[in-house]
Formats: structure tokens, C-alpha cells, sequence
């Protein structure tokens, strides 16, 4: 009867994180609703935090590293998903619940964490869902993951103080990059896309968003004298 009622309780809280939190900021895309709705966020943080998965607020999942808000996540999603049978990467994955999120709507979703126990937990928590096109791999984040590359969706999921050139490489033809821009700590940062076109990139502000930074790729500290 308890975990009735407890998975009762999250349904709920799923239901209003989606109209309460994420359809009234520019998230309109049906799909990218649904899937929101349907994906059991809860799982995807450690035991004690499963009552605070749902807030509209960056959760801690281990120290230092975060499962961003739920409203940045899913326009980030809205603005890289195109229909067509993609390929992504994840950098930055903890627990794996955005790469949940992508394999809706993609072929298979690469997952690079560079904890050695994130991405065991990563493993055993999409295996148990049955989360069949999403590859966990331990290795450093800030290098990708180019021997699966070319990606045609690449996203970081925690802000950077600017993304790796290499890493950027790694893009397929019409390959969208998404990330959290934030090279000044003290400043506003922007969710971008980075569109790569043949050998010419380009970048367009999405919104304005911040996030924690992902570890290492804290934008490089300026002194001044």
C-alpha cells in the first residue's frame, strides 16, 4: 500500500512539473511534453531525494554535480530534437535522466560521465527501465566521446565557461551542440546551439539560463591588478 501511494504521489508531481512548470515557459511541442510527463524523474536521483525530483530548482545528485531544473531540460530538448532519426551525446550525464529524455526521440544516445560510480548507477538505473538505445561511458568529459562521433545532437548537461573546440568536432554535418553558457560567473548565462555546416560553425542564443558548471569546465579565473 506505501508504494502506491508514494508512486501515486510522484505521478502527481510529474503532472504538475509539466503544466505547472514547464508548459508555461515556451515548451509547446506536445511530444516534448509527454515524454516529460511519462519519464519517472524520481528515479533518477539518489533515495532520499526522490519528494524533491519535481521542484523547479537544480538538484544535487552527488557533490558538486547536478540534474538541472526541469524547465531548462526540457526547452533545451524542444530546441534540438528535429523529427528525423538522430544520434546524441550526453556529457555530464549523472544518472542518466536526460539521456532518457533523448532516446524518445533518437536512434542512441551516447551517456559520458566521468564518475566512475555516477556512471555504474547511470548503468543499473536505465538497464532496470529498459532504456535499450542508451551506451553509459566512463571517460573524461571535457574530451566527448569521439570514437562513437559524428553526433547529429550533442548536449552538455551543466553550464560551461566555453565549449571545447574539440569537442565541437564532434558534430556531425547539420550537428546541433546545446549547452549552458556561463563565462562569467557573476553574469547571466544563455542556453546556446551551435550549428555546424560543413566546416563553418555558427551559434545562436536560445534563452537566458544558469546552471551550475559541470566540474572542469569552470570558465578560467581573471585576476586583476
Amino acid at each position: 500500500m506505501t508504494k502506491v501511494n508514494i508512486m501515486t504521489k510522484h505521478n502527481i508531481q510529474r503532472v504538475n512539473m509539466v503544466k505547472g512548470q514547464i508548459e508555461p515557459n515556451d515548451v509547446y511541442n506536445e511530444e516534448v511534453l509527454n515524454v516529460f510527463e511519462k519519464v519517472p524523474r524520481e528515479n533518477f536521483v539518489p533515495s532520499a531525494l526522490k519528494d524533491v525530483a519535481y521542484i523547479d530548482e537544480d538538484v544535487e545528485i552527488v557533490p558538486g554535480r547536478y540534474m538541472l531544473e526541469p524547465t531548462t531540460q526540457a526547452r533545451i530538448v524542444q530546441a534540438a530534437i528535429t523529427g528525423e532519426s538522430d544520434y546524441a551525446l550526453t556529457i555530464g550525464s549523472g544518472y542518466g535522466y536526460m539521456a532518457a529524455i533523448l532516446s524518445h526521440f533518437c536512434t542512441t544516445v551516447i551517456a559520458v560521465e566521468e564518475s566512475p560510480e555516477v556512471a555504474k548507477t547511470a548503468s543499473e538505473v536505465l538497464a532496470a527501465q529498459e532504456y535499450v538505445n542508451v551506451v553509459v561511458m566512463n571517460a573524461p568529459m571535457a574530451q566527448g566521446c569521439p570514437k562513437e562521433a559524428p553526433y547529429n545532437i550533442i548536449l552538455f548537461e551543466g553550464a560551461v565557461g566555453s565549449v571545447p573546440p574539440e569537442v565541437i568536432k564532434q558534430l556531425a554535418d547539420n550537428g546541433r551542440l546545446f549547452a549552458v553558457e556561463r563565462p562569467d560567473p557573476y553574469k547571466q548565462g544563455h542556453a546556446v546551439c551551435y550549428l555546424r555546416q560543413g566546416s563553418h560553425i555558427s551559434k545562436q542564443v536560445l534563452f537566458d539560463a544558469n546552471a551550475p558548471y559541470l566540474p572542469g569546465f569552470e570558465p578560467a579565473t581573471k585576476f586583476v591588478f
